[in-house]
């Protein structure tokens, strides 16, 4: 159902996009699978997939995560249901424990979450995940969550 959804909102040929080469190796991270349904239809989704931000100064690795996809299918869009399933996800997120939640998508939506460019926080995407810098963003769950790090950010695999 939800791999349907993603379909009707993305395309066929959505797995060809950039930030499918962050979840192409790794599983969803559990816990953080959130659906909308009307009756027994799923009509919104959102996931959260792991990643790793490798420090080229000290070579350290520092687990994070990567919000998306975020869908909602066209005929259920501008009833809040895309919000509600961030801030449902950025919550659970927060309360097992992440501190650091990446984003592909539009500064100008994701940000009254409070997303950033990434490249703010000297982080960037690797080479094998060419995403724009502008829609490559950050957010940290906590106050010092972005203190010291910078580096460039790798799928995992699992």
């Amino acid at each position: 159902m939800i791999e349907a959804l993603l379909d009707v909102c993305f395309g066929a040929t959505r797995r060809a996009r950039a930030s499918y080469r962050f979840r192409d190796s790794a599983m969803p991270v559990t816990g953080l699978g959130f659906v909308q349904r009307h009756g027994i239809r799923v009509i919104g989704t959102i996931r959260f997939w792991p990643v790793c931000i490798h420090s080229p100064w000290d070579h350290s690795a520092v687990g994070a995560i990567l919000l998306g996809p975020l869908a909602v299918h066209p005929d259920f869009r501008g009833h809040g249901i895309a919000p509600r399933l961030v801030e449902t996800g950025l919550s659970a997120a927060g309360k097992l424990g992440h501190r650091v939640v990446f984003a592909v998508g539009d500064l100008a939506y994701l940000g009254r979450f409070g997303f950033a460019p990434a490249s703010t926080a000297n982080l960037v995407t690797s080479a094998e995940v060419p995403v724009a810098a502008k829609r490559f963003l950050v957010l940290g769950l906590d106050e010092s969550a972005l203190e010291g790090l910078g580096g460039t950010i790798v799928p995992v695999v699992n």
